[in-house]
C-alpha cells in the first residue's frame, strides 16, 4: 500500500507539498523528498502576487529496480513453481540519470535470487547479469514498472542475452521482475571420461 503525506509550507498561502511516498514493492524502499516550490490551492484563496513565486530545482523522487536470478526449469521465462532461484549472482546497472551523472552500481542476488537497486534517480540504465559458468543461459524476462498508484508504464527496452538495455526509470517508480533465467548444465558421458 503506498500512503502520501502532503504538508503545507508554514505561513505561506501557496506553500509547496511534502511527499512521503511508502511504495510496497520487493525492495521495501522508503522515499521522502519535496517537491518544486510552485503553489498548491489555499483555503485562503489564490496568492495575491504570483509573480514573486520561483521555480526551483526539483527534488526527485527516487525509484527501485529488481528482478529474480533462477533455474528455469522448465525453460518457460517465469519464475514459479519448481524453479530454484540462485543465490551470490552479480547484477550491474548501468546508465545517466535525469540529471546526466553516469551510474554504475553492483549487487549480488540473496538466498531467494533477488537483486535489488534502490534509491535510483529517474534515468536511462541497463541491467546486466554477469553469467555463471555453472549454467547455460536460458530465458530473460522483462518486468513491470508501475508508479506509486500502480499505474503501468509501456516498456520501450531492448532485451539482450543477459541484458535489459535503455530501461527507463521514471520518477517514483518500481520496476520489479527483471528476471534472468538458467539452464541447468546436462551432464554427459564425456565429462567424466579421461
Amino acid at each position: 500500500m503506498n500512503r502520501f503525506r502532503f504538508a503545507r509550507e508554514p505561513g505561506h498561502r501557496g506553500g509547496f507539498a511534502e511527499i512521503e511516498a511508502l511504495a510496497s514493492s520487493n525492495c521495501s524502499s522508503r522515499q521522502t523528498v519535496a517537491s518544486p516550490s510552485h503553489s498548491i490551492p489555499s483555503a485562503n484563496g489564490p496568492d495575491p502576487t504570483p509573480l514573486n513565486n520561483t521555480a526551483t530545482d526539483t527534488d526527485l523522487i527516487l525509484s527501485d529496480v529488481s528482478g529474480f536470478v533462477y533455474i528455469d526449469l522448465n525453460n518457460d521465462g517465469v519464475f514459479a513453481g519448481a524453479d530454484v532461484p540462485i543465490e551470490g549472482v552479480s547484477v550491474n546497472l548501468t546508465g545517466v540519470d535525469a540529471r546526466g551523472n553516469a551510474v554504475n552500481l553492483t549487487t549480488t542476488t540473496g538466498a531467494d535470487g533477488m537483486y535489488c537497486f534502490l534509491d535510483l534517480a529517474p534515468g536511462l540504465y541497463d541491467i546486466i547479469e554477469s553469467q555463471s559458468q555453472q549454467f547455460l543461459d536460458g530465458k530473460d524476462t522483462p518486468g513491470q514498472v508501475a508508479d506509486a498508484l500502480g499505474t503501468q508504464s509501456q516498456l520501450n527496452l531492448q532485451v539482450l542475452d543477459d541484458q535489459f538495455a535503455r530501461l527507463a526509470v521514471g520518477s517514483g517508480v518500481s520496476a520489479q521482475d527483471f528476471n534472468f533465467g538458467e539452464q541447468m548444465v546436462m551432464p554427459t558421458k564425456r565429462r567424466y571420461i579421461r
